[in-house]
């Protein structure tokens, strides 16, 4: 009974231990607003104390990495922007989509946020199909980290673009709605 017991403490201390990595995330919605420059830097600026990469460091495979499950990798921030806009059933950036992403492009650029990696995350809702709207969502991924890599000189290393299709829906009482519709940048850093 007594080894019962320690083995649950056990197993309840790497559980703690393991929810505290996941608790140093922080998510920062804009929804509905556009952010300035200087609350991009604050918000995907990592929490103070976590470990992140520098410039030295080759930032692909941390990257690659962020999407496997056992990664030592954790999201410092996930920055909600759901006024970057596309036109209809399309990857093509908005006007209001790019003035946005000036905002975004400086951010990136600037020396607060200068060598650290960010995942670019594509959303839709849940209108239409499950595999065309992943796809859909890879594509506005894709379309936001090339703006951003030809308009601003952000090196296409520090950017990952990946797809969610539906599977991360924001607001799950309304799965159609617009909100689920949105990019999600999401800055990486190195577990402590």
């Amino acid at each position: 009974m007594r080894l019962c017991t320690l083995a649950l403490v056990a197993a309840a201390l790497v559980a703690a231990t393991a929810h505290d990595a996941v608790a140093q995330e922080r998510f920062v919605n804009f929804a509905g607003r556009t952010p300035t420059t200087q609350e991009l830097i604050e918000a995907l600026r990592p929490a103070a104390g976590a470990r992140t990469r520098t410039r030295a460091i080759n930032l692909a495979p941390m990257l690659a990495a962020a999407d496997a499950a056992a990664a030592p990798e954790v999201a410092a921030a996930k920055v909600n922007l759901d006024r970057i806009h596309f036109e209809f059933d399309s990857s093509r950036l908005t006007p209001d989509a790019t003035r946005l992403l000036e905002r975004v492009g400086q951010a990136l650029g600037s020396s607060e946020l200068a060598g650290l990696a960010f995942v670019v995350e594509g959303h839709t809702d849940a209108q239409g199909d499950d595999a065309y709207n992943q796809a859909l969502s890879v594509r506005r991924a894709q379309a936001v980290k090339e703006y951003l890599v030809a308009q601003h000189g952000i090196p296409a290393a520090r950017l990952k673009a990946v797809g969610k299709g539906e599977t991360d829906l924001l607001d799950l009482a309304d799965p159609e709605g617009p909100a689920n519709r949105r990019v999600v940048f999401v800055s990486v850093v190195g577990a402590r």
